[in-house]
Parts: structure tokens; sequence; C-alpha cells
């Protein structure tokens, strides 16, 4: 599933809780942060991965103890952390 809508993901969320496996979002969004958007999708979809993105030297990431990519990466490389991610303990 897709959307570049955080209310729109939201929606998914609350629709889909236990069909989610994996968060890919970008850290900056016009219409919300993504660390607020997969916080809240965390509480929708507890045991959802979430992998973070950006293409911004941006602190704190490592606080979340969410995966990150940093842009711009190539499809190898996302597909090499999103197997990483999925294989995480949550």
């Amino acid at each position: 599933m897709h959307t570049v809508d955080p209310p729109e993901a939201l929606r998914i969320g609350r629709d889909r809780p236990g069909e989610i496996d994996l968060l890919l979002v970008d850290v900056v969004m016009p219409l919300m942060d993504g660390r607020k958007l997969a916080h809240r999708m965390r509480l929708l979809c507890p045991r959802m991965k979430i992998l973070l993105m950006s293409g911004y030297g941006l602190s704190g990431l490592e606080e979340t103890g969410w995966s990150f990519i940093a842009k711009p990466f190539s499809m190898e490389q996302l597909a090499q952390q999103v197997a990483v991610t999925l294989r995480e303990k949550s």
C-alpha cells in the first residue's frame, strides 16, 4: 500500500492495524514531520517496523531507535535496508 498523504496513512493504519509490516517515511514532509507520523502510526500498529529516510543530516534520528537510510539511495540499497529493518526485533 502506498500514500504520500500523512492523514491518509493514519486512516490506513486505523483501518488495517494488523496488516502493515513496514512504514517507509521521509523525515521532512510538508504536512507532518515523518517522526510524528511514525509515532502516531506505531500507536495504531505496534508491531510495525519503521524505516526513516532523509536527505538532510538531522540530529536526533538515532534516538528514535528506528532504521534509517540516507538519500540519495539506489533501489538495491533500499531493498537491503528494508530486509534488514524487517528482520529487526521490535
